[in-house]
């Protein structure tokens, strides 16, 4: 078991070289943080909450708004949380990302440096920026 994992490693940092890690910085964060598939959808999840209450663009009648943040509260019921102000459209801030994220990635995270890596890669990129900029308020 120990000389497959080793194994899989060494497989891991030869991949590593023949990507331009330059352009994929987001990708290489979730490897080196040892970042599982759950813990990846949930940033994305999260972010695309976000990005779409930082565009401005829910009304009360929107049905996929509505739809995203269903299936986000049955997807991440187990985290106990309560998401209503997490839905509610207004700017978000650095701060209630910070809170939210936190909830499903280990406690020594760097918030901030996520979003970073990603504006890096072009996902997100107003966003990021966004709260990158409110992080230093």
């Amino acid at each position: 078991m120990q000389k497959e994992l080793e194994l899989l490693k060494y497989q891991i940092t030869l991949l590593k070289q023949m990507v331009n890690i330059d352009e994929m910085p987001f990708n290489d964060f979730l490897i080196d943080h040892d970042i599982s598939k759950e813990q990846h959808k949930w940033i994305i999840d999260v972010m695309k909450i976000l990005n779409y209450r930082f565009s401005y663009v829910k009304d009360s009648t929107d049905d996929y708004y509505n739809s995203v943040t269903d299936q986000f509260l049955e997807d991440y019921q187990f985290t106990g949380i309560d998401f209503n102000q997490f839905f509610e459209i207004k700017l978000p801030t650095f701060k209630e990302f910070d809170a939210v994220i936190s909830k499903n990635l280990p406690a020594d995270m760097e918030n901030l440096y996520i979003l970073t890596v990603m504006k890096n890669q072009k996902m997100f990129k107003e966003l990021c920026t966004h709260l990158i900029d409110d992080s230093k308020n």
